[in-house]
């Protein structure tokens, strides 16, 4: 995984890697409370006019790419660096740092949600692949014990069940257990991670 990553990256990141990695399973870790808000904040994807998936023309890459590949590698060759610095410091925060706070979700990110994870699906039915998509709730969430009052992952969980992909929801594994995850970065602790496996494994068993 690469830190900040959200889903359309991540597809992106599938369908460039896919072939040479040959995976048998795809595990994709899903994080509704800030996923949801990576697809508003990146802008790099949005639906297509048949309901597939399309590169969102312009976003926040393009606008900072040159017209000419050769430009970058010279750049890179002469600096170390592919982008003036400037370029890269707007990107970093955009591409690489999750939000603090999901911003409210509009229908229509939960529609170019449900569009990537068909596109996931495909992707994964390509490779000849297992695709199985892990629900993972906040610390706040574990804490609260109130699966009703989460609605960002009841709308991710929909989408998932809507357009087929199979799924594991650790909120049944964490929500009352705030100590699986470590207080001072709220991911999970090695007890987790435990439970996490514990409960993939039980999914992919049936």
């Amino acid at each position: 995984g690469v830190q900040g990553y959200g889903p359309d990256q991540e597809l992106l990141t599938l369908r460039r890697l896919g072939s040479k990695l040959a995976p048998d399973t795809i595990i994709w870790s899903l994080f509704p409370s800030n996923d949801f808000n990576d697809l508003i904040k990146n802008r790099l994807l949005e639906e297509s006019p048949d309901g597939g998936i399309m590169a969102a023309k312009p976003n926040a890459v393009t606008a900072e790419l040159p017209a000419f590949r050769s430009l970058m590698l010279a750049r890179f060759a002469a600096t170390g660096h592919f982008l003036p610095q400037a370029a890269e410091s707007r990107l970093q925060p955009l591409l690489f740092v999750d939000s603090e706070a999901p911003e409210p979700v509009r229908e229509d990110t939960v529609v170019l949600f449900q569009a990537i994870a068909t596109a996931f699906k495909e992707e994964a039915s390509n490779l000849k692949a297992k695709l199985l998509a892990v629900v993972i709730p906040s610390l706040e969430e574990a804490q609260s014990n109130d699966k009703e009052s989460m609605f960002l992952n009841q709308a991710m969980i929909s989408r998932l069940n809507e357009c087929g992909v199979p799924f594991v929801d650790l909120s049944e594994s964490v929500l009352g257990h705030p100590e699986l995850y470590t207080s001072e970065e709220h991911h999970f602790s090695a007890a987790g991670h435990r439970a996490t496996a514990a409960a993939i494994a039980a999914r992919m068993e049936r």
